[in-house]
């Protein structure tokens, strides 16, 4: 993967519907998060967080104290310590873009699905890749399933389930797989679902 920096400029290398992954390494959980993906990165980036881009200033994100909840970008494009890698859905259009958003915002509010985290880190541990490996994923999809808690999200979840339940997206690459089980480093790199990596914003 090729990675440009550049200057952050709505409707040039950022729009609404986008969805966007971060990368920053002074976090525990973020730490953690990318530890546990380690076994799936690709290239040279790193993602621990997602959301997606609701218009020029503002993205939708599930947060560990926020849950799910509009920030600034603005104020992710000035933290030095932050790298925004920005994706551009295959097929996008502004209507579709809408559609999306709007799905989002309906889920303002919801909780952080703090149990998921957990699913994760035991299903991408050295012993979780090993038996998920031997039955064909199965275990990995019961774990989530019984930690995954209705209407509550961890980033990668909420991005995912916002996209698959479009007609457009639904059980395209990665959505293929239960959305709980989705990382953020899934969904960011997923060529299937989105087009050519056009970049980095910072």
């Amino acid at each position: 993967m090729n990675v440009i920096y550049q200057t952050p400029v709505y409707g040039e290398n950022y729009f609404k519907g986008d969805i966007f992954g971060t990368d920053i390494d002074c976090s525990l959980l973020h730490g953690g998060i990318a530890y546990f993906q380690r076994w799936d990165k690709m290239g040279d980036i790193e993602c621990q967080h997602v959301g997606i881009v609701k218009d020029e200033n503002t993205v939708i994100q599930a947060h560990l104290k926020k849950g799910v909840h509009e920030a600034n970008i603005h104020d992710m494009f000035e933290d030095p310590r932050l790298k925004i890698y920005f994706r551009r859905l295959k097929g996008i259009t502004p209507e579709i873009a809408d559609e999306l958003v709007a799905h989002a915002v309906k889920h303002l509010g919801d909780k952080y699905d703090g149990s998921l985290i957990v699913s994760q880190a035991i299903n991408n541990s050295l012993l979780g890749r090993l038996v998920n490996k031997l039955s064909k994923e199965r275990v990995e999809e019961i774990i989530s399933a019984l930690c995954d808690s209705p209407d509550e999200w961890i980033c990668s979840e909420i991005i995912a389930h916002i996209l698959d339940e479009h007609p457009k997206y639904k059980d395209v690459g990665c959505l293929k797989k239960s959305v709980s089980v989705i990382t953020p480093q899934d969904l960011i790199q997923d060529e299937e679902l989105f087009k050519v990596w056009h970049g980095k914003a910072t």
